[in-house]
């Protein structure tokens, strides 16, 4: 009689410890820990694999990783025997995760950190091939848990490649070694990879993900992970996709959105079914989302109109919904404005996150001329030119990874300080 099949879930991206715009997010992570362990529960998952990203800083806060061992405690209480396989992200300090790997493993738990070398050039690999078991504790395969890897770990590994190859060189050493054990095994296992990298195709989430540059590339080869893989579990991108239409081989997306720009993205886990020698049976898991988001844009009477349609609400405040508002206009925001904005809200309906000005672009200006001096003539035919506010946002993007509406706000006083002096320069 055949057994079942080695059943798995794919998360990622956790961040627990993320702060949006300086409003905590734990009240939304709990919720979704809670759900998750249900999910484990009700779907008899034997192995939970966590694609990186656990936390959101190197140096999370203390309720952060209470967070973490809080949930792996519970998970071997309400599911015995089930196995949880964790690498380190970006985002994370591999040192620190792997620091209680003693009590953690005594919990079912292998956390992998970091890429380590038994000698110049010779990858440990042992600590990175971690051997699957079922909640009856049978032993069905192995996984592959490559950690993010780091360009001082490559170099300090003694190999003598560029950096790209550096890293061609550890997937395939891993990848051959770990087809060897398999092939050595008196009874067909299954092969699982998991991964913290940007892959060459995949789509990225504007403003919340940092850009891995590998090289002069960005991202790595799909080629570079096993073909005969019943699954691959990648971390890093937020957006839920698989990569090269191969439906096993995926990213699973983060759990809650980290920023505006996720939004509408349909949050998930991914649970898999497998069975030596043919590709996982995927299927996905929507998560809950347990606070809304609301971007509100346009002019001041627009978005006071907008601000007043939202649904009121007896919630605390750490469970209101996150509200993004951008004002469209080319005059400074009035000192008062969040008491404006405050005033329009709704009882309990949200908590507005930032306030942004928009200066409109030309084509607007020249509508709203239009329509104020009936002057049918006027039209807009070009593109605007960047504006000063745009063209900082995005070289501190790009710079720096992430939005600060603090140094936004300071750069937009510049302006306006700028602009002020310019006018009674010019006033006669």
């Amino acid at each position: 009689m055949a057994s079942r099949p080695l059943r798995l879930l794919h998360t990622s991206d956790w961040h627990l410890g993320h702060s949006f715009y300086g409003s905590d997010r734990e009240y939304e992570h709990g919720c979704f820990l809670n759900w998750l362990l249900e999910v484990l529960q009700a779907e008899t998952i034997d192995v939970l694999l966590i694609a990186g990203d656990i936390f959101d800083t190197v140096n999370p806060p203390l309720s952060a990783q209470r967070l973490w061992y809080d949930f792996i405690a519970r998970v071997q209480q309400q599911c015995p025997g089930l196995q949880v396989i964790a690498i380190a992200g970006n985002h994370d300090s591999g040192m620190r995760l792997e620091l209680p790997t003693p009590l953690l493993t005594s919990l079912h738990t292998h956390v992998v950190g970091r890429v380590q070398w038994q000698a110049a050039g010779q990858l440990a690999g042992d600590s990175l091939r971690i051997a699957l078991h079922d909640r009856s504790g049978t032993c069905r395969g192995y996984c592959i848990a490559l950690p993010y890897l780091r360009p001082a770990e490559l170099t300090a590994s003694g190999l003598s490649q560029e950096l790209p190859e550096a890293i061609a060189h550890v997937h395939q050493q891993l990848v051959e070694d770990t087809r060897q054990q398999l092939a050595s095994q008196n009874v067909p296992g299954v092969l699982v990879m998991l991964s913290h990298a940007h892959v060459q195709g995949a789509l990225t989430s504007a403003d919340s993900e940092r850009p891995i540059t590998i090289g002069n590339a960005e991202g790595l080869p799909a080629s570079l992970y096993p073909d005969d893989a019943q699954y691959v579990a990648l971390g890093h991108l937020h957006r839920p996709q698989s990569i090269s239409a191969c439906d096993h081989m995926r990213y699973s997306g983060s759990p809650i959105p980290l920023s505006f720009s996720e939004l509408h993205y349909r949050h998930q886990v991914v649970l898999v079914d497998c069975v030596a020698g043919q590709p996982g049976a995927v299927r996905t898991l929507t998560i809950p989302r347990t606070v809304g988001m609301h971007r509100i844009r346009g002019a001041l009477p627009e978005v006071l109109q907008q601000l007043s349609m939202l649904t009121p609400a007896t919630k605390p405040l750490n469970q209101r919904d996150w509200i993004d508002v951008s004002i469209i206009s080319n005059l400074p925001l009035a000192p008062d404005i969040r008491q404006q904005l405050a005033q329009a809200l709704p009882e309990g309906a949200g908590r507005i996150l930032r306030i942004r000005r928009e200066l409109p672009d030309r084509a607007s200006l020249l509508a709203s001329e239009r329509h104020s001096t009936d002057c049918a003539n006027q039209t807009a035919t070009t593109r605007p030119a960047p504006t000063p506010m745009s063209l900082f946002q995005s070289l501190w993007r790009e710079q720096n990874g992430v939005d600060d509406e603090a140094v936004y706000a300071d750069f937009m006083l510049l302006l306006d300080s700028f602009y002020g002096q310019q006018a009674n320069e010019d006033t006669p």
